[in-house]
C-alpha cells in the first residue's frame, strides 16, 4: 500500500476505532511500528490526530470535552423527559449523588418541584449545588475538587477523595458516550475516577442517557453498562428482545 493511501487508511481506522496503540495499528496494516510512528506524526503534523503515550486517537468532538453551554441547549426534551422518570424513583430518606451534566441539572430542578423528608443529595455539579442549597428538606453536600470551566463541576484527586468516604442510595450518572457494546466513555481523564467510585459507592446505579450519547466511543473507557441496575433514556431499545440488557438485568425506563 502506498504512504498517502495507508496514512489515509489509519486517520479512517483511527475515526471508527478511536484510540489504538501503534502495535495494533502495526499488525492491522502489515507494517512495522517505526513505519506507523512515521504515519501518525504526519496526521498530527496536519493537526488531524494527538498523540498520547503507546499510540493516537482523532482529533473530533468525541475525544473533546462539549461546552455546558452547548450541552444546555442539546436534546432538551429527552433530557427533560429523562430528568421526570429519574425523579419518580427518588424517595423520602434517600442518600443520592447527582452527577454534573445537564440531564442531571434538569433532574435537580424536578427534584425542586416536589416536597421531600430528609433527603440528602450530593454533588459535584457547581450549578446544582447553587440552586438546591436553600431548600430547608434538602441536605446539600458539594464535593470539592478542580474545577471544569468546560463543565462547570468538580473532579479529579481532591473530588475522588471527598467520595471515598460517602455512600449513596442511589447515584444519577450521566455518560458521554456508550459504544455499540454498551461501553462507557468520555472524552475527560479527570472524570474517570470518581465516577467509578460513585459507582463502588451506591446500591443503585441508574444512568441517564438521551439518544444521542448511543454508537459512539472516546478516550477514556469508565465502566460497562451492566454495572448499572437501571437505564432511562428516549432512545427505542426492543428490552424484551435485548439478550444484553435481560441477561445482565438492568431494567429499562423509557422516557
Amino acid at each position: 500500500m502506498k504512504t498517502n493511501k495507508r496514512i489515509n487508511e489509519v486517520k479512517k481506522y483511527l475515526d471508527n476505532n478511536g484510540f489504538t496503540t501503534v502495535t495494533k495499528l502495526a499488525e492491522v496494516f502489515s507494517v512495522s511500528a517505526m513505519t506507523i510512528r512515521r504515519d501518525l506524526n504526519s496526521l498530527e503534523e496536519l493537526n488531524l490526530v494527538k498523540r498520547e503515550k503507546g499510540g493516537a486517537y482523532p482529533k473530533n468532538p468525541a475525544y473533546i470535552e462539549t461546552k455546558y453551554e452547548r450541552k444546555k441547549i442539546e436534546n432538551v426534551r429527552a433530557k427533560r423527559r429523562i430528568a421526570i422518570e429519574g425523579n419518580k424513583i427518588i424517595e423520602d430518606g434517600d442518600i443520592i449523588f447527582l452527577d454534573a451534566g445537564t440531564t442531571t441539572f434538569m433532574l435537580m430542578e424536578s427534584i425542586l418541584e416536589k416536597e421531600y423528608k430528609n433527603l440528602t443529595v450530593v454533588t459535584n455539579d457547581i450549578s446544582i449545588a447553587f440552586y438546591m442549597m436553600n431548600r430547608e428538606d434538602i441536605d446539600m453536600i458539594f464535593i470539592g475538587g478542580n474545577v471544569s470551566k468546560a463543565t462547570y463541576s468538580t473532579q479529579g484527586y481532591i473530588a475522588k477523595n471527598n467520595i471515598e468516604m460517602l455512600h449513596f442510595d442511589k447515584c444519577f450518572l450521566g455518560i458521554s458516550y456508550i459504544d455499540s457494546n454498551y461501553k462507557l466513555y468520555t472524552p475527560t481523564l479527570g472524570k474517570v475516577e470518581y465516577k467509578k467510585l460513585v459507582l463502588q459507592n451506591s446500591n443503585e446505579k441508574i444512568l441517564l442517557a438521551d439518544s444521542s450519547k448511543f454508537n459512539k466511543n472516546s478516550l477514556y473507557f469508565i465502566a460497562d453498562m451492566k454495572e448499572f441496575n437501571v437505564l432511562i433514556t428516549e432512545k427505542e431499545i426492543d428490552y424484551e428482545n435485548n439478550k444484553y440488557f435481560l441477561e445482565n438485568n438492568i431494567k429499562v425506563i423509557k422516557a
